[in-house]
């Protein structure tokens, strides 16, 4: 008996913590912008960038001076892959939240 409270109140808990992230935040558009350099510093042009996220898979590339900018839709855990040629791909996995602007700069080898 004593443990089925404890799960209940652990549960409880762990739904208030959830609370404070409504439906509307996960839906509010984001973005991901940042700059893709070499080892040396120099700015990487033409780098793919493969998005994947629960709902749908995004690409885009870098510009002349190796920026990119990414909308996303909705929130959640995505999963980003740098690609470019003669180069080692990069690949990072994170948690955006609704209405958040992540800056993430990528450096090739």
């Amino acid at each position: 008996m004593k443990s089925q409270y404890l799960l209940y109140t652990g549960l409880f808990i762990s739904l208030l913590n959830l609370s404070s992230c409504t439906i509307s935040d996960v839906e509010k558009p984001c973005s991901i912008s940042g700059t893709v350099t070499d080892s040396i510093g120099a700015e990487l042009p033409e780098v793919a960038i493969h998005i994947v996220s629960r709902l749908s898979n995004y690409d885009a590339t870098t510009i002349n001076d190796g920026t990119y900018n990414v909308d996303i839709p909705n929130a959640g855990i995505l999963e980003i892959t740098f690609t470019k040629n003669e180069y080692h791909s990069e690949k990072q996995t994170i948690v955006i939240v609704g209405g958040e602007d992540i800056k993430l700069d990528i450096e090739l080898k």
